[in-house]
């Protein structure tokens, strides 16, 4: 049987042509790397994975159920 699953990747821009984000859109769910997460709400990397990483132990997360790699 093939696989049915599709990537694809979504690329948004305003009409002003100042700003787009482009993201990974798979089996229903899309995807930002950390430097377009930081670059979509204007801060750094580093103060993303802060977020990430508090995220992770309020949860009680384990780290490799939210990565995912392309």
């Amino acid at each position: 049987m093939p696989d049915t699953q599709e990537t694809n990747i979504v690329i948004y821009n305003t009409l002003d042509g100042k700003a787009a984000a482009a993201l990974y859109a798979k089996d229903g769910k899309t995807w930002l790397n950390q430097k377009q997460v930081a670059k979509l709400f204007a801060t750094s990397v580093p103060n993303i994975n802060i977020h990430i990483s508090n995220m992770l132990v309020k949860k009680g997360w384990a780290r490799i159920q939210l990565l995912r790699f392309f």
